[in-house]
């Protein structure tokens, strides 16, 4: 087992999905989507998509061997699912989003 830490000093983190490369997916106690890797350790998924996107990255669930990852947040205002996709190996882990797939309520809320 392997803490994982936290992206603020007073979080919890809850990690979900992990892939091949040993990528690992979840959210924080403030709905914050994180992507964790072994060099780079915890970054908010939201610092890594353009900031005038209308995105707000809340919770990353799955990540796959080619580093794309799935989840929901907010896109101008209301609660999409998204497909986050890395621009490509060499700058991997920035990555770019795709538009919005399907609108999902999620029951915790």
């Amino acid at each position: 087992m392997q803490d994982l830490g936290a992206l603020g000093a007073n979080d919890d983190s809850v990690a979900l999905g992990i892939n091949d490369s040993g990528e690992i997916v979840g959210f924080d106690n403030n709905a914050i989507a994180f992507l964790w890797t072994k060099t780079g350790g915890m970054k908010d998924l939201n610092s890594l998509i353009p900031p005038n996107s209308g995105w707000t990255l809340n919770h990353a669930a799955a990540i796959n061997t080619s580093g794309q990852i799935t989840g929901y947040g907010q896109f101008q205002g209301a609660t999409h699912a998204f497909l986050l996709t890395p621009v490509g190996q060499a700058s991997r882990p920035t990555a770019g989003i795709s538009p919005p797939l399907n609108r999902y309520d999620h029951p915790i809320r």
